[in-house]
């Protein structure tokens, strides 16, 4: 029993009545998260190169998943969560104005009505899934030349592309790298990995980092089996790595491609663990790097995607129109691209039309980046026929001629740009837009795919009852610690569990291992935390700068497209509860 406190948790009409609520609750329904990769219209759910596979059931609901196979992938967390199935709060005595204050605190978060004007007040309006966010301030109006990368920036590859990168790096591991032959049993998953995971390849373990370098103790992996809290902590003798310790044995994979050599490396790993074969981690990391490469240089993605372009590209038809409207606003347009001609040649004539060639005032292949940026190699014209480059030096850079190689010093020279009217758009924060940021001042914006996803996810019902349930929890935590009376720190660890809770279920809404691109349990992820630094403005697809406002002005208290609270608002409601006696029976 509560010492201090109501013996009896308020009734719902109670809770309502002292919540100045002027709804009923709704009826109290599990997180159900569906895989947001697996279905397609008019059939069974299929994996990226169209193996049937089980859907997940809601990790929120408890439990793990068989995928492909009798193995058993272990979810971030197995323990049951419900929206309203909350551990009630120990029986602390905080004094009659804390005490209140909790009794209001449990009637929210076990409720699921969202329209209370406590729950209105906890967040702001949905953020757009097609919207630019700011990072720093933005000036549309004043970019006068608009560059693009090619691969997931113009062009945006399916879910079947990841796959394809796993299913022909698998063959050459076996094939070329003599890895057993059971190992083409191993299938790709498109729900295991998110942009911006981390690989140790000293420990043999896929993981997430947040902006200071703590790891993730929640969402890392040994093969395929999540480690325990404890496991990880004693591994790295607690949370922190060091920078040189993550420089030296920890890759990021911050790119999309990324997430087909994340899977690879843990089926393989996780099946030599299920077998017992002794293995050397690095050796193992390289061995898939190295396969992953081969995909890529030796030509052989390229020909695979050309042969059959449907598949793998998406046509948006909103593409051409968005360039169309640049030009008309006498915007320069240059496409900068470490692809080769041929390739792109094949996928713009496909998104674009024969006629691609003349939405772009400057066409630069086989770019090189990111030492495009910091090198001296000039430029050659490439002979689009014979695909050979001429050997006359380049002395201007001419509207329907194609370029290879060269370097953003000659780039400028050669055009008379100004670099603060530059604004450069591409998917990879490190190999796009880092450089050209901090050697010449261009505008960036970083294409991010998934966002869309996550925005779409964010603004369902059951992420704002999870997201405004950990808001408030820690705007109680603060209230609590000043009312003046001595905590028992039994209290505090109990809403502190509540809060760990509350973020476990965001992040399976998100990801059912790794949770939000942009989050690492509590704090920015290393890969957010780039972002803000690499790119002034960031959006889910290149389509959305058609509606793109003149001026954006950023928002700096957290990544602008997520949820906060109205700290103002919020602290009256909460603090009116506090002082104030109950209304109501």
């Amino acid at each position: 029993m509560l010492s201090g406190r109501s013996a009896s948790r308020p009734t719902g009409v109670q809770a309502v009545s002292r919540l100045a609520l002027v709804r009923t609750h709704s009826t109290v329904t599990p997180l159900v998260r569906a895989s947001s990769m697996a279905r397609r219209e008019g059939g069974a759910p299929v994996d990226g190169v169209g193996r049937a596979r089980v859907l997940p059931r809601s990790p929120l609901l408890g439990g793990s998943r068989t995928v492909g196979s009798s193995r058993r992938l272990d979810m971030p967390y197995s323990e049951p969560l419900q929206i309203g199935k909350i551990p009630p709060l120990p029986a602390v005595n905080v004094g009659e104005a804390g005490n209140e204050l909790l009794r209001a605190y449990e009637a929210v978060v076990h409720s699921t009505d969202l329209q209370s004007p406590l729950r209105r007040d906890l967040f702001r309006t949905n953020a757009d899934p097609n919207g630019i966010f700011a990072t720093n301030e933005f000036r549309m109006d004043q970019m006068k030349v608009i560059g693009v990368d090619y691969d997931y920036t113009i062009c945006h590859y399916s879910e079947d592309m990841p796959a394809t990168i796993y299913s022909l790096a698998l063959d050459r591991l076996i094939d070329v790298m003599r890895y057993p032959s059971i190992c083409r049993s191993l299938p790709y998953d498109p729900d295991f990995s998110v942009r911006g995971v981390v690989f140790d390849s000293r420990h043999g373990l896929l993981t997430k980092m947040n902006s200071l370098n703590h790891i993730s103790v929640n969402a890392t992996y040994r093969g395929r089996r999540r480690l325990s809290a404890r496991e990880v902590q004693e591994i790295y003798n607690g949370k922190h790595v060091s920078t040189p310790y993550a420089k030296q044995h920890m890759r990021p994979m911050t790119d999309l491609f990324s997430k087909a050599e994340a899977c690879l490396v843990t089926n393989i790993l996780e099946l030599m663990n299920e077998k017992g074969i002794a293995y050397e981690p690095v050796s193992v990391s390289e061995d898939c790097r190295k396969v992953i490469s081969m995909v890529h240089k030796s030509g052989l993605l390229h020909e695979t995607i050309m042969a059959d372009l449907p598949r793998y590209l998406e046509k948006s038809p909103q593409l051409v129109d968005l360039l169309e409207r640049f030009r008309s606003q006498g915007k320069k347009l240059f496409l900068l691209t470490n692809s080769p001609f041929r390739f792109v040649d094949a996928g713009l004539k496909y998104l674009l039309g024969k006629q691609w060639r003349e939405h772009f005032d400057i066409i630069i292949v086989n770019s090189r980046k990111p030492s495009f940026y910091s090198g001296n190699m000039p430029f050659r014209v490439l002979d689009t026929n014979t695909l050979r480059n001429r050997w006359d030096a380049v002395t201007s850079l001419q509207r329907g001629k194609v370029y290879t190689n060269g370097n953003l010093s000659d780039l400028m020279r050669l055009t008379g740009w100004s670099a603060s009217q530059v604004l450069y758009l591409g998917d990879h924060l490190f190999a796009d837009l880092a450089e050209p940021t901090r050697m010449k001042g261009w505008t960036t914006g970083a294409i991010i795919r998934e966002l869309k996803d996550e925005i779409t996810v964010q603004n369902g019902p059951e992420y704002q009852i999870l997201a405004g349930n950990m808001l408030l929890v820690e705007q109680v935590l603060r209230l609590i610690q000043n009312l003046g009376e001595s905590i028992d720190p039994v209290l505090l660890d109990a809403l502190e569990a509540h809060r760990k809770q509350f973020r476990i279920g965001m992040g399976i809404l998100l990801n059912p291992y790794f949770g939000s691109v942009f989050r690492t349990e509590g704090s920015t992820s290393m890969f957010a935390f780039s972002v803000r630094r690499y790119a002034d403005v960031y959006t889910s697809q290149l389509e959305n700068f058609a509606d793109v406002p003149a001026r954006l002005y950023s928002e700096f208290s957290e990544l602008p497209h997520e949820p906060r609270p109205n700290l103002e608002l919020l602290s009256r409601h909460i603090t009116s509860l506090a002082t104030s006696p109950p209304s109501g029976p």
